[in-house]
């Protein structure tokens, strides 16, 4: 190989390394069906390319068509500001009217269990708990948790890891 660098220019091109391995017809063969694979290979992602961009280009036009049409129906819609909630009165709160007998007074404490107490988790007092146990089988559960907007309840389920208490047996 060598020898037909010597022979040849500085810088072979294929054509040397064709006339070299007509003397390796195994080595040629194998040369010429990569060489045909590699061309086979790129005209396969060429067509795919033109593909892609075809179908980009129709997504691209649907979706500057669907733009328009939005801001069309936009300027026919154009919604004023969103109404706002009264703002809670602080000073009617502090002179709200307390129940002066003992009948009021039930039927004033009936009402206030009417509504449903906020749930605060950080007001909670801390308590010694026992050291956990993972259990062995790892079951998914789900919580459901409430955010609610103004207007609006969202229930959203939320992955909880499943653990169990041990309870020490006294000896």
């Amino acid at each position: 190989m060598f020898a037909a660098v010597e022979e040849g220019p500085e810088h072979p091109d294929i054509s040397d390394v064709l006339r070299y391995l007509e003397n390796s017809p195994v080595m040629l063969r194998a040369l010429q069906e990569f060489i045909s694979a590699m061309q086979q290979h790129e005209d396969m992602l060429l067509t795919r390319l033109t593909e892609a961009e075809g179908r980009l280009a129709a997504y691209e036009g649907r979706n500057a068509q669907q733009n328009m049409e939005e801001g069309r129906d936009e300027e026919e819609m154009e919604e004023g500001p969103a109404p706002q909630e009264p703002e809670f009165n602080i000073e009617e709160a502090e002179w709200a009217p307390l129940p002066e007998s003992d009948d009021e007074e039930e039927e004033w404490l009936a009402e206030a269990e009417w509504a449903p107490l906020p749930d605060d988790s950080e007001e909670r007092p801390e308590v010694p708990v026992a050291p956990m146990e993972m259990s062995g089988v790892d079951e998914p559960e789900e919580a459901i948790r409430e955010i609610v907007l103004r207007s609006r309840t969202i229930t959203i389920p939320v992955p909880v890891t499943h653990a169990t208490m041990a309870v020490a047996v006294p000896e």
